[in-house]
């Protein structure tokens, strides 16, 4: 999957804020065929998916926030390690004026809408899910996909780290790889070997002629 800015929405050179309203492309591999019948349930499922990892996201940033404001009521400039370290870029805590201004922070409206789908592709189909939300909503979508170009309060996020295996199609095109390559080299080697020995075999019959 995948997921770009609508172009027709936003031309390049342009202020992709449009009017405070973000349009996203989401690519997905099928093809608009497949929901047919079921376009209404997808758009449902989709706009709750998003709507929860928005929500989600809100109640993470709330706990270390809290976290970070205990820490800092309890041992002054008690330094945090560990995720606390990455989440406010090492800060030591969040000072009385933080807290006061996160609290006060309106909880924005991600105006998630799904507008219209189209396939996309050539060889490979790509379903295509047409949206627009939030220039909030959209930053903090950036935020969780990807942490090195959306920074949180203005302070660099550290680049997400997957834990997840590697799919079973990698270790095959590996093996399979190797295995080409071994062939390969063998091959050349008895090409070269062939050239040897028949360049030996002409320098002894030109010797004995000789």
């Amino acid at each position: 999957s995948d997921v770009r800015l609508w172009k027709e929405h936003h031309p390049q050179g342009k202020d992709a804020a449009n009017n405070g309203t973000v349009y996203l492309e989401f690519f997905y591999d099928g093809c608009s065929s497949e929901l047919q019948g079921h376009q209404e349930e997808f758009t449902k499922a989709f706009e709750d998916m998003i709507d929860t990892q928005l929500q989600e996201r809100r109640v993470v940033e709330f706990r270390k926030k809290l976290t970070a404001r205990r820490r800092t009521g309890r041992g002054g400039a008690a330094s945090a390690s560990g995720d606390l370290d990455t989440a406010f870029g090492g800060d030591d805590g969040v000072t009385d004026q933080d807290w006061r201004e996160y609290l006060k922070k309106p909880v924005p409206a991600s105006e998630f809408s799904v507008r219209s789908f189209r396939e996309a592709g050539c060889m490979l189909l790509f379903l295509v899910c047409q949206t627009s939300l939030s220039l909030s909503a959209s930053e903090v979508l950036g935020q969780i996909a990807f942490q090195e170009h959306f920074p949180i309060d203005g302070k660099p996020q550290e680049p997400s780290k997957s834990d997840k295996p590697l799919p079973r199609w990698v270790y095959t095109m590996a093996a399979c790889t190797a295995g080409m390559t071994t062939i390969t080299l063998f091959a050349w080697w008895q090409v070269v070997r062939q050239v040897a020995l028949v360049g030996g075999e002409g320098a002894a019959f030109a010797a004995s002629v000789a």
